[in-house]
């Protein structure tokens, strides 16, 4: 059944808790309180811990979802900022690096071979879209609707757009013990936490923040041991350690609503995962002991309101398709024929996963989205057409969506072996017909 799941376990706390202060209250007040003063009591204490916002309907519109293959032909590149229109998916593309050597407007200096965003799981646009950030090859801001440069600030570490705040990124700054709040207009540094005895705090490059900014999950070094825990922003409070002896980390991250911590590395083989409570630490199931399974994966949520982890599968079964994952309990489903790189950084969009696919029918070398559904057979939203030839792990289709949805920042070398490898913006908003937005609390 589609929608948000009541999640029992919280409800019912939080409801002995309602009960148990307004018993307080009449026991010392007797009558005297208003109904109103109770309301308000209720009101007061009913903060979400977890985030769990209402998945997203398909986009609609002229997006095409049918699955006959298509057959297509590499048109010449297009130049530096120029847009056209998608022949097979009438999507607007745009090329938003330039040529190397050719010089940088308002910024200065010159355009490098490669410019790109970094990785699907690290989101380059900001809150609202008005920002681009491309940093793998290059490092600079970019108008999110020109995308011509900008002359904001550089973040002292690594960072992740904060999903509901345009201006703030979350910093892991290098060699400190601190998370802080950058802001990319004024080039200031809030310290939001400060972790005496702990050391290295890191993303790990593939880490995140949860998907209303409020949780993190920092990796970290504590008296020589390898370590992670779940920390509440809003709340300003840290949970357990959890103790990461005898793994190969290979990345650690809050996941989507932030009541699990992801686990990822060289355990009893590479390519595992474990999953654990935020605030307690515990282990929630059995190690995800089978090699990439799934891979390249990112944590979303699905259409009934769990959180995923979807990607590739590298062993069986579903070897070589996406699949999705429920952290809960491990249950999988197999979605749609296209494997490599999965995000779902489309906050505002939540419910579907989106893919720069490289090599499976139909979906060769297209930008789709899939509906994470156990339902029914998931939708498939066809995109664009991206050619790309991978020759390095630069030129890997490491494409990644925006907040809401409806953008996607393409990596390509244009299907040209050694060719300069550069970023396209691919804009769905002529096309969609359903209005996008989510809440944060």
């Amino acid at each position: 059944m589609k929608g948000v799941k009541i999640k029992q376990t919280i409800t019912i706390s939080l409801c002995m808790y309602l009960i148990g202060r307004i018993r307080i209250a009449r026991y010392f007040f007797g009558d005297m309180i208003p109904k109103v003063v109770l309301i308000s009591v209720l009101a007061s204490t009913a903060i979400a811990q977890f985030y769990f916002p209402k998945p997203c309907p398909p986009l609609g519109g002229n997006i095409i979802t049918h699955k006959e293959t298509i057959p297509k032909s590499r048109s010449a590149k297009p130049g530096y900022l120029e847009t056209f229109t998608d022949p097979y998916f009438r999507s607007k593309i745009t090329r938003v690096s330039g040529n190397k050597g050719q010089p940088i407007p308002v910024i200065g200096s010159t355009w490098p071979q490669n410019c790109r965003n970094h990785y699907q799981k690290d989101p380059p646009w900001n809150a609202d879209g008005s920002v681009l950030y491309l940093c793998k090859g290059c490092k600079m801001f970019l108008d999110g609707h020109t995308y011509e440069p900008l002359d904001l600030k550089t973040p002292p570490g690594p960072a992740r757009f904060h999903p509901f705040k345009p201006d703030i990124m979350i910093v892991l700054p290098r060699r400190t013990n601190s998370i802080e709040e950058f802001n990319l207009r004024t080039g200031t540094s809030n310290t939001i936490a400060t972790f005496p005895g702990y050391s290295g705090l890191s993303y790990m490059s593939e880490g995140n923040i949860s998907g209303n900014g409020r949780w993190i999950a920092p990796y970290a070094i504590k008296n020589g041991r390898k370590v992670t825990f779940a920390y509440d922003i809003k709340e300003k409070k840290k949970y357990p350690d959890i103790d990461l002896t005898g793994w190969e980390i290979d990345w650690v991250s809050i996941c989507f609503s932030g009541k699990y911590v992801v686990v990822n590395g060289k355990a009893t083989q590479n390519d595992v995962t474990q999953i654990y409570e935020s605030t307690t630490g515990r282990e929630v199931g059995s190690l995800w002991s089978s090699y990439g399974h799934p891979s390249h994966y990112d944590l979303g949520i699905d259409q009934n309101g769990d959180d995923v982890a979807v990607g590739v599968a590298k062993s069986s079964p579903n070897r070589g398709l996406c699949i999705m994952r429920r952290l809960k309990d491990g249950q999988e489903k197999a979605l749609c024929p296209a494997g490599s790189h999965t995000g779902t950084r489309n906050i505002h969009r939540p419910g579907w996963a989106y893919i720069q696919s490289t090599h499976k029918d139909p979906h060769v070398e297209e930008v789709i989205a899939v509906e994470l559904t156990w339902d029914s057979e998931p939708i498939v939203e066809r995109l664009a057409y991206i050619p790309n030839v991978k020759v390095d792990y630069l030129s890997e289709t490491h494409g990644a969506v925006s907040f809401d949805g409806k953008k996607f920042c393409a990596v390509s070398n244009w299907g040209i072996p050694g060719g300069h490898v550069q970023a396209y913006v691919v804009d769905l908003t002529a096309l969609c017909s359903s209005s996008v937005g989510a809440n944060r609390d």
